[in-house]
């Protein structure tokens, strides 16, 4: 594990030192025919549910309707952890030597995978630090086609530093519950913080947040480190009394008939519990100490800063970001479990055409109006965003560490688990 740390900062350092200008591209053969522009589009995600060769397949269709004069390459991770590990090693030392791919649609790092899968870009707000990606703030304001106004700002605004915007946002997760309202002695509350959860006296409710929080424990805080200072943004006391609060609520034993559904929210998965038969669904919004949503993001793209050719990268990643590509069956966010797209219109179109209409034992109906917007509305709550990295895997162990255990024996837990993430911050 620290190998990968030393390689991922070894890399930013040296990545910052040697990059190279950008020239510009479109150059026209005579008669004014642009030359064919070869491109290399590096794709990888944590969900073996997404089916990377029709997707490829899509995005080369979509670049050929937008009339693109290029020739795309793909870039894929194979499953095998050492082939892995050894293509991903491959790929970096040629962004190393000032080449690599020229675009790249990648997943952040997934802690709960086992075992544990090594992401080209382990700790994107670091890649950021280190110049590695270009600055896409001239080309977003040119582009025609990608609106960001249509996208959760607070989520997208994760791709920018203070010299510019580096990186989008993709898909994120957000935690909430379902719950079924007949069996809730409130259901007039539609979000709970953890002192909130416990302070309620309903056993629905506290089983309902450590069972979504167990997984992301990341959703009980807000954002949780700032790499340009080197200093996390959580206190060792805010999360020694997280994991006291956490502990205390009672275990989900087996699926309870009152909780429909938890988790990290993707429209498939929330359709799913709304469509339950014979349940009153109330969608609750799991929060953090602030009272907001904590999203995290989980795909990525961005363009590589070595690229001979940025413009004509940027309309590549004009055309993958597409609310065509998007919605595409080889992709469709919410049934790969990457999560829910930044684009909100296109998250309400997806959530309008759900593929579990008819599935066996749900009713066959869409997703109504208000079932869709009671999942939109904590999509607007968010207040804090994270990129999925190693400190999300040192959370989760952290949990099952404290799990039963007194208060006093959590509190040597967090010490010590806290002084790990604050050096893997600071490195």
């Amino acid at each position: 594990m620290r190998k990968r740390r030393v390689l991922s900062l070894t890399l930013a350092i040296l990545l910052s030192l040697c990059l190279s200008g950008c020239e510009n591209d479109g150059k026209e053969r005579d008669g004014g025919v642009k030359e064919i522009t070869e491109l290399t589009v590096c794709m990888d995600s944590s969900s073996e549910l997404v089916d990377w060769a029709n997707f490829f397949s899509d995005l080369q269709r979509a670049c050929r309707g937008r009339n693109l004069p290029v020739k795309l390459k793909a870039v894929t991770f194979p499953e095998s952890a050492a082939e892995r590990e050894s293509k991903i090693s491959a790929v970096q030392t040629e962004i190393m030597a000032g080449k690599g791919p020229d675009l790249f649609f990648v997943s952040c790092y997934d802690p709960l995978l086992y075992p544990p899968q090594q992401q080209l870009c382990m700790e994107p707000e670091r890649v950021m630090q280190a110049g590695v990606l270009l600055r896409l703030d001239e080309l977003l304001e040119q582009s025609r086609t990608l609106d960001l106004s249509q996208c959760n700002e607070t989520v997208m605004e994760a791709g920018r530093r203070e010299e510019g915007r580096f990186l989008l946002p993709v898909s994120y997760e957000i935690p909430l519950v379902i719950l079924d309202g007949s069996m809730l002695k409130d259901t007039e509350s539609a979000q709970m913080t953890a002192q909130d959860a416990v302070d309620s006296g309903d056993e629905l409710v506290g089983q309902a947040f450590r069972s979504t929080v167990f997984a992301s424990c990341s959703a009980m805080f807000g954002k949780l480190a700032d790499y340009d200072a080197g200093k996390l943004l959580v206190s060792q006391e805010e999360l020694s009394k997280g994991m006291k609060l956490l502990c205390s609520m009672p275990e989900e034993s087996g699926f309870t008939s009152g909780l429909l559904a938890y988790g990290t929210a993707n429209y498939a998965f929330s359709a799913q519990a709304f469509l339950r038969e014979n349940a009153a669904p109330v969608c609750m919004a799991v929060c953090n100490n602030t009272g907001g949503v904590t999203a995290t993001v989980t795909q990525f793209a961005a363009i590589n800063s070595n690229t001979d050719n940025p413009e004509t990268a940027f309309s590549v990643l004009e055309a993958l970001l597409s609310e065509e590509l998007q919605g595409a069956g080889s992709w469709r966010f919410g049934s790969t479990g990457i999560g829910l797209s930044v684009n909100d219109s296109l998250m309400q179109d997806m959530m309008n055409q759900h593929p579990y209409a008819g599935a066996e034992g749900f009713d066959d109906r869409q997703v109504t109006a208000e079932e869709a917007g009671k999942i939109q509305k904590i999509c607007s709550m968010v207040n804090a965003v994270n990129f999925k990295t190693e400190l999300d895997g040192d959370l989760y162990a952290l949990y099952l560490a404290c799990r039963g255990r007194p208060d006093s024996e959590i509190e040597a837990e967090v010490k010590e688990a806290y002084r790990k993430m604050l050096m893997k911050v600071a490195e």
